[in-house]
């Protein structure tokens, strides 16, 4: 049986294409993802025969998934599944060997048939070398991809300012490669570039990592300079790579911690380390409610934060979780759905992880502030807009826009306003006005039409999940 990823933001969609999914695979064969993190997570954990992509995801762009399958040559069909109806899109997704690209809103049983007829063809995408660093990041350390012949070795990471493309990491993977002139061997993702090496008789191993970078980094492009490289644990064999990559990429993310070191070791706290700065975050969290300027107490607590980790990588990647939480629970208690996350990848100074630290203080403060009301005009122009314009193909987006907001801003106001999403709100009042006709005795097709559904299938499915029993039952 096949596998099946849905990778969709919309909870009520994400829900029916799940219940779809089950007339081409088992319940337990079908998993889900709302955001770019997750679906890369179970990607990584179980391969999935197909991906059903939404292109736009909280901010992000779905083609990040399809970018990190094509990229590890994972054997996954890719279909698009989008309301955006651009050439661009279509032809980036061509290109990137993608099996489908449909528009939605789409008949359930077309959506099947095509569906079937991608299952039935072989995976495309470019063939590439399996990659050993997604092993080692999961903690694997038997049956790798490809034994590395130069063992013992060590693992080397450096993080770069910007991310490469998924041609660039190609390219600096091949020609990086050969300019290790076989002593060595090197993995690009994103911002992380990887290298196996082992230094020479009588070499240190900083020496090593100096000579291997002086081979490779000429070779970066232009945007792309050297932010911090991170030197692993001596590995005396497979099994051991690991954790020499574990502690090369804890040490490539301690800039903030030493910042006027390139090339660090990760060292761990030995001792008993600081309790994290509660009295600090509480000081920050009383001006967020109260709408006082946090960027001080941000940079005093990230200040706090370098100090008490005491130069242990993984400590201040802990204290970051908490204050992440922190803000969070803040926002939930104002009604609003946010989980900030914070990466030290490319905080190579103090001065920027503050930085950091700050602007997600200040996007709380947007969630939690007046503009959020149950009484938000924003959020009344759309209910109107809804309630006069139902019949016509609504989507958040195009009332965004003509409001001259973003889409996620308006969602999160109306969210807060409501209690509901934009599109269950829609569907609400789609149905209210659908069960009047039919009461007046106008035939299924007729109303679902007129309250703005151009599949009478799809508009029957939608009404008895909204009153529990089909449309027929509803004339009576």
């Amino acid at each position: 049986m096949y596998e099946i990823l849905i990778v969709e933001d919309e909870y009520t969609e994400r829900r029916e294409l799940a219940g779809l999914m089950e007339e081409v695979t088992q319940p337990e064969r079908i998993r889900s993802a709302a955001t770019c993190e997750a679906a890369i997570q179970m990607i990584s954990q179980r391969c999935p025969d197909l991906i059903l992509l939404d292109i736009m995801l909280k901010g992000r762009s779905g083609f990040e998934v399809a970018q990190f399958v094509r990229s590890r040559g994972l054997d996954c069909r890719i279909m698009i599944l989008s309301a955006y109806n651009e050439f661009d899109f279509a032809s980036k997704a061509m290109s990137m060997g993608i099996q489908d690209y449909l528009l939605k809103p789409m008949r359930p049983d077309l959506l099947l048939q095509r569906i079937r007829g991608v299952l039935d063809r072989p995976a495309a995408g470019p063939a590439r070398t399996p990659q050993l660093w997604p092993c080692l990041a999961c903690g694997m350390t038997h049956g790798l991809p490809e034994p590395l012949p130069m063992l013992p070795a060590q693992v080397m990471v450096a993080l770069l300012s910007a991310p490469l493309t998924p041609e660039e990491e190609e390219q600096l993977s091949r020609q990086g490669g050969q300019a290790l002139q076989g002593g060595g061997r090197l993995e690009c993702h994103e911002r992380q570039v990887v290298c196996y090496c082992r230094p020479e008789e009588g070499e240190s191993p900083e020496d090593a990592a100096g000579r291997m970078l002086a081979a490779w980094t000429p070779l970066l492009p232009g945007r792309c300079r050297l932010g911090k490289v991170g030197l692993g644990t001596w590995a005396a064999g497979p099994e051991e790579l690991a954790e020499s990559y574990r502690t090369a990429r804890l040490a490539a993310r301690s800039g903030a911690i030493f910042p006027q070191q390139v090339l660090c070791r990760y060292t761990p706290c030995l001792g008993e380390s600081e309790p994290y700065p509660v009295h600090l975050e509480s000081r920050l969290i009383r001006a967020l409610r109260s709408g006082e300027d946090t960027v001080p107490l941000a940079g005093q607590l990230c200040s706090q934060l370098l100090k008490s980790c005491q130069g242990d990588a993984a400590i201040l990647e802990r204290w970051l979780d908490l204050y992440c939480g922190a803000l969070s629970r803040v926002c939930g208690e104002a009604g609003q759905d946010w989980m900030p996350h914070l990466s030290l990848d490319a905080c190579f100074t103090p001065q920027v992880l503050a930085r950091s630290m700050a602007e997600l203080a200040d996007h709380a403060s947007e969630l939690i502030s007046p503009a959020c009301r149950s009484d938000n005009p924003l959020a009344q122009r759309t209910i109107a807009i809804i309630h006069s314009r139902y019949q016509e193909p609504l989507k958040l987006e195009g009332v965004a826009r003509e409001q001259f907001v973003s889409p996620a801003y308006l969602g999160r106001i109306f969210h807060t306003c409501t209690g509901q999403t934009f599109r269950d709100y829609l569907t609400q009042v789609r149905m209210q006005y659908a069960d009047r006709l039919l009461r007046e005795g106008h035939p299924v097709s007729s109303v679902a039409a007129a309250v703005g559904y151009e599949d009478p299938n799809y508009f029957s499915r939608v009404y008895k999940k909204q009153f529990g029993y089909p449309p027929k039952d509803g004339r009576r």
